[in-house]
């Protein structure tokens, strides 16, 4: 009889325990977690997953039906999260999603990542609209980012995709000083 009290009094613990340690989430909470997993990708992006790349779409006011589109297109296409992490944060979330709904191939951004190029983004607006993209979201990428050297950009400069645009074009100051080739 001792036996099965004691038996009772220590399920009926752990139960108040594990019920009282899993209070739901909060804005607060989720906020905290998601900066920390932000904070924690910064170091070490090779752990990207789909979901924080979903939640950095999200971040940037995608609606849920193009970043459920680009999410499945990137997977079917074998483009790999870090690589799609890593081209969010050298060019832009928005440019991002209209490679993807534009059908470029995972070597292809690999190829630009690596040569600090864009393609030609006004061709890849019209198959992306084609494909699915609003035209608002595609307007957003309207403004190309300059041509980046890869060695120019520092490791710390990712963290601000936009503040990391570096000017690499020659600088005109006066008629004149435009380099001619030939």
């Amino acid at each position: 009889m001792v036996t099965l009290i004691i038996v009772v009094a220590i399920v009926a613990t752990t139960w108040y325990v594990a019920c009282g340690a899993s209070v739901p989430s909060t804005a607060r909470s989720r906020r905290h977690d998601d900066e920390r997993r932000l904070r924690l990708l910064e170091r070490e992006p090779e752990r990207v997953h789909t979901g924080d790349l979903e939640r950095l779409m999200r971040a940037h006011e995608l609606p849920e039906d193009e970043i459920r589109m680009v999410a499945d297109k990137a997977h079917r296409q074998g483009i790999k999260p870090f690589t799609m992490w890593m081209w969010a944060k050298r060019f832009d979330v928005h440019t991002l999603t209209v490679v993807i709904a534009a059908d470029l191939s995972h070597d292809e951004l690999l190829g630009h990542l690596g040569n600090g190029t864009l393609p030609d983004l006004e061709e890849l607006r019209v198959f992306a609209a084609l494909n699915g993209l609003t035209t608002t979201h595609v307007a957003r990428a309207g403004r190309t980012p300059r041509r980046v050297s890869p060695r120019a950009v520092p490791p710390a400069a990712f963290g601000s995709s936009v503040s990391a645009r570096i000017r690499t074009e020659p600088v005109i100051h006066e008629p004149g000083t435009w380099p001619l080739a030939g």
